[in-house]
């Protein structure tokens, strides 16, 4: 018998005996053995205006913060309460008395997922954040982690309805 390590696990090989390359998986910490699969649904922001806070940034920008949930539907099924901060491209007196997406911006989101992934029960820290085009066009990034895991790419509109599509792991 010969031995040979794979996945930095030692085997014992029969001599002549062929040797087929594992395939690979990559394995996920807290997988408990699902591998991530295709994720796609719709999101919808939903801002809570009375908590609004602006504050300028130099003479040009502002910064807004504003408590907000995240609705998905599809693979991941559910809602997520938090936080979203943005950087407009508009000084603050303007950038209040427009519309979402008016200006341009950068915005990020933090808040728990609570819901389900896949159809099982979840929980996650959740992030999305990206980029506003004057005019209202977005596209972010979208993640769950420290629970259920997934990562996607978001079309939508500012503080509008969109889609996700990415990979998910319950």
């Amino acid at each position: 018998m010969a031995s040979v390590t794979l996945a930095g696990a030692l085997c014992a090989v029969a001599p002549g005996a062929a040797v087929a390359a594992p395939q690979r998986t990559t394995p996920i910490a807290g997988s408990a053995g699902f591998a991530a699969t295709r994720a796609q649904g719709t999101i919808a922001v939903e801002l809570d205006g009375s908590t609004l806070t602006a504050t300028p940034v130099g003479s040009r920008a502002c910064r807004l913060r504003v408590d907000a949930t995240l609705r998905l539907t599809g693979t991941l099924a559910g809602s997520a309460p938090g936080i979203t901060t943005a950087i407009i491209d508009a000084p603050c007196d303007q950038a209040l008395a427009t519309p979402p997406g008016t200006f341009a911006d950068v915005f990020q989101f933090t808040g728990t997922f609570t819901g389900t992934v896949h159809g099982r029960t979840a929980i996650a820290h959740t992030s999305y954040a990206g980029v506003t085009r004057a005019g209202g066009q977005v596209t972010a990034g979208l993640a769950l982690h420290g629970g259920a895991s997934a990562a996607a790419l978001v079309k939508a509109k500012a503080a509008g309805v969109g889609t996700y599509q990415g990979h998910a792991l319950p």
